[in-house]
């Protein structure tokens, strides 16, 4: 399987996966992209929760989308259509009755912007309106003249449109910086080019950053309030607290240390989390860690030596066999690295621990990584060779295990034009489910003019 994954906004397409081309063009002035193919269902996912370990049938979702926009990195605003509408004819009509799958169509409109006044001020904003149709096999509106959405979204009785966005502003006075943050999703918003997004939210926001004793110590602080029920169809309305803070010290080049501590985080990109090798939509609602890393002091052949300790507090959002309370995981990773500067290669060995704890039977796993990483012909070729194995434990039982790997090519063709090629190989045993293993690959060509 060849995938790509692509982002033209936070709100309307986010590094969804996807089968087919895409192409990025900034002559000048002029900001373009696109892309067109097949759209990964998340209903085809292996799922142990709903039906057991089958791959659950969907329609062949076929989408595109288009980005347009002026300027620079410092000054630009683009305008984003994206279009994605699943194919009724690619499943048998007694799969859709017998599983209850239902078409979608999605038509999101966004748009972007920001502004920089010389190294001073800073505002920038994303937002989308989104129409979905949750099932288009109802019956279909129709309209007394020709409508220019009709031929991107098939209006029934129960589309919806709604709408989400933020606006950001930031004050920069001698490397300090502080700002102000509005951020909006209305209740019911979707756009099927994110692999996640948590609706029915708004929030205000303020956030500082100091950097402090020449820039070896960084404060990174963010807090403010949040709310949901933003159209009263809630008989409660939740308020909450934001308080995210990272402070970073490198007291010289060798050393650098990292603690890190917040009570909410807000993304559109999907991550993992694996329990009882079966697929959940979880929420990230605390978080606190600390990082250290020391190389040595040598002008080649460094050695690295780093440690991660982090702790979440994870909230289940799975629509059916939810886990009541909050899931706590630990994770402990310890690596140890060396550069070989004379032949342009590195290599780092890592292990690692998770502990997973909630209403459920406690859960671990733990194994190791090797990094490989060598650059050839004058560094023109860049290769990067990841592989890891985990043992997965439900108690006091073991329940086989997950070893990944995957490999990265990089080729400068010119000073104007590289290709890359990765792949991604997962295999996993188990014993509460299936065995599962699967080959990912993607081809990209990339050309500046």
């Amino acid at each position: 399987m060849v995938g790509l994954r692509w982002l033209f906004s936070p709100y309307v397409m986010n590094r969804k996966q996807f089968l087919g081309v895409g192409l990025e063009l900034n002559p000048g002035i002029l900001r373009f992209s696109a892309f067109t193919g097949t759209l990964e269902n998340p209903r085809a996912i292996q799922d142990t929760i709903l039906y057991g370990a089958v791959l659950l049938p969907s329609f062949k979702r076929r989408a595109y989308g288009v980005k347009l926009g002026v300027g620079s990195n410092r000054n630009y605003f683009d305008l984003i259509a994206f279009n994605a509408r699943d194919d009724i004819s690619s499943l048998q009509s007694d799969e859709v009755i017998r599983m209850g799958v239902l078409p979608e169509d999605n038509l999101v409109i966004g748009t972007g912007f920001k502004v920089s006044i010389k190294q001073f001020f800073t505002l920038e904003s994303n937002g989308a309106l989104s129409g979905l149709t949750r099932n288009k096999t109802t019956q279909e509106i129709v309209y007394d003249q020709q409508n220019l959405v009709s031929p991107f979204l098939t209006a029934t009785g129960n589309t919806q449109a709604s709408i989400a966005g933020n606006v950001r502003g930031r004050f920069l006075i001698k490397n300090q910086s502080v700002g102000l943050e509005y951020k909006r999703i209305e209740p019911n918003f979707r756009s099927l080019g994110l692999p996640f997004i948590q609706t029915d939210i708004q929030a205000y926001l303020a956030f500082v950053n100091l950097n402090l004793f020449r820039s070896k110590l960084n404060i990174n602080m963010q807090g403010g309030l949040q709310n949901n029920n933003l159209r009263n169809t809630k008989a409660i309305q939740s308020n909450r607290k934001i308080a995210n803070i990272q402070v970073m010290y490198r007291p010289n080049k060798q050393l650098q240390f990292m603690v890190q501590h917040n009570n909410f985080t807000n993304d559109t990109e999907g991550g993992t989390i694996e329990l009882n090798d079966t697929l959940r939509f979880t929420l990230t609602s605390g978080q606190s860690g600390i990082f250290a890393k020391y190389s040595t002091n040598a002008k080649e052949d460094k050695w690295h030596i780093s440690l991660n300790l982090n702790q979440q507090s994870i909230q289940d959002l799975s629509p059916v066999s939810r886990i009541s309370g909050d899931i706590t995981s630990w994770n402990a990773t310890a690596s140890l690295g060396k550069d070989f500067d004379a032949i342009d290669f590195n290599v780092k060995g890592s292990l690692i621990y998770a502990n997973y704890d909630g209403s459920f039977e406690n859960q671990k796993r733990y194994g190791g990584g090797l990094s490989l990483n060598k650059k050839f012909f004058d560094k023109k070729l860049n290769t990067r060779f990841d592989t890891r194995y985990f043992r997965n434990d439900i108690g006091k039982f073991g329940n086989g295990g997950v070893l990944t790997s995957g490999l990265n090519l990089n080729i400068s063709l010119s000073e104007k034009q590289s290709l890359s090629f990765n792949t991604y190989y997962i295999n996993k045993t188990s014993i509460a489910s299936r065995n599962f293993n699967e080959l990912r690959s993607g081809l990209s060509y990339q050309i500046r003019l």
